[in-house]
């Protein structure tokens, strides 16, 4: 006897992309997305009220960048901020597996170190030398994307998510990677100067998503299903 779903799981390419998608926090390779392939993302199912704007240019990714720079500065001197990264951030697999949440430091390409050691380094790291790390990442990579919407409540954010969940799965289905720029939108004095560089209008930037070719690193650990259920 079939199980219910079963003909949707065999069929369904997004599905299958479930368990291969992550989201490498690594330069990736620079190479052009084929105009098929980026057809695709761009005909992606949408949720109302929710919009995508690709940066595919090499001037836009600039603007971008200018905005994710500021976004880094602003973060890195905000000693509150570091210590809460600090406190997501999970130096060892021993960490990662104890915990099941967080940043794993393989996930974004960095070597296992003693906790003592890791966040010694990243509260003492420069909001400079960040923003420099971050545009290597975001010149490396074929385009971005940024889900705009046009409020700014839960349900707008409800939306957001799904239509991400769908952006990420297509790309992933394409062999591309993906990973999040988000501190243009994470700084509010930010966000509004970037939602104007990019001409979005009424358009409220809520995730901004870099994307391209690269290898896989190792997958931050989730909680079962299970744990989560109330």
């Amino acid at each position: 006897m079939n199980m219910p779903g079963a003909g949707f799981r065999q069929s369904s390419r997004l599905f299958q992309a479930m368990v291969l998608r992550q989201n490498p926090r690594s330069p990736y390779d620079g190479k052009a997305v084929g105009s098929a392939a980026l057809e695709q993302v761009q005909a992606l199912k949408l949720e109302p009220g929710i919009a995508l704007h690709f940066v595919l240019e090499r001037a836009g990714l600039e603007t971008v960048l200018r905005y994710v720079s500021a976004g880094n500065l602003a973060q890195y001197a905000d000693s509150a901020f570091v210590s809460e990264l600090i406190h997501w951030l999970r130096f060892t697999r021993k960490e990662a597996l104890a915990s099941l949440d967080g940043l794993y430091s393989g996930a974004s390409g960095n070597p296992q170190v003693p906790r003592w050691l890791g966040q010694m380094f990243v509260s003492n790291t420069k909001p400079q030398r960040q923003a420099d790390a971050d545009a290597q990442k975001l010149r490396s990579s074929s385009g971005a994307v940024v889900i705009v919407s046009t409020s700014d409540d839960r349900a707008a954010w409800v939306c957001t998510g799904q239509v991400y969940q769908r952006l990420a799965l297509e790309l992933t289905a394409l062999g591309l990677k993906s990973a999040f720029l988000n501190q243009p939108i994470e700084v509010a004095s930010v966000r509004g100067q970037f939602q104007s560089a990019l001409n979005l209008q009424q358009g409220l930037p809520q995730l901004l998503v870099r994307y391209g070719y690269a290898n896989p690193l190792p997958s931050s650990l989730r909680r079962p299903v299970q744990d989560l259920l109330i």
